[in-house]
């Protein structure tokens, strides 16, 4: 990671950061999908109201050199944190980022037993990332796409403890 990282709570006034972080790593993430400009319309809503953080999520982003490089919004859903959304910017990958927006959100809070990520198949890249720090799969389900159609999720859940010690 840069000596220049920061990371911190985002608000309402990052939207311009955010929208920039998740429009380069969905490109990544969803090509082949079909679904990337329906995608893309949810960033069209002025105030990003389906990101900011709401009422018991924790929202973060990292900051490099000044630049936005990632965002991860987390939800404690009964005793579970719930990782919603962890993006990093293309040319911000590989370089401990998302470890570290992973590694600053469970030390705020950290009485929740289970961390889970829910991930897309196709999405090979989070998949690993996520492997990497010791996740397993819980689960499969299929989700509704933007597009109306839907695709696999792979559930994935980790012991808060072992994402602690593998951070």
């Amino acid at each position: 990671m840069s000596r220049h990282t920061s990371i911190r709570q985002f608000d309402a006034s990052d939207r311009e950061g955010v929208r920039h972080i998740l429009r380069e790593a969905w490109a990544q993430c969803y090509a082949g999908l079909g679904v990337i400009e329906l995608m893309y319309t949810l960033l069209e809503d002025d105030s990003l109201t389906f990101l900011l953080p709401k009422a018991g999520e924790t929202a973060l982003m990292a900051s490099v050199d000044g630049q936005p490089a990632g965002v991860l919004v987390v939800r404690r859903v009964r005793g579970v944190d719930c990782i919603l959304a962890l993006y990093i910017h293309p040319k911000f990958q590989r370089r401990g980022l998302g470890k570290a927006l992973l590694s600053h959100a469970v030390s705020k809070e950290p009485e929740a037993a289970i961390v889970e990520a829910q991930v897309l198949e196709a999405s090979t890249q989070a998949l690993a990332f996520y492997g990497s720090l010791g996740f397993a799969e819980a689960s499969r389900r299929r989700m509704a796409l933007p597009a109306a159609g839907t695709a696999g999720v792979v559930v994935m859940r980790l012991a808060r403890a072992a994402l602690t010690s593998s951070l």
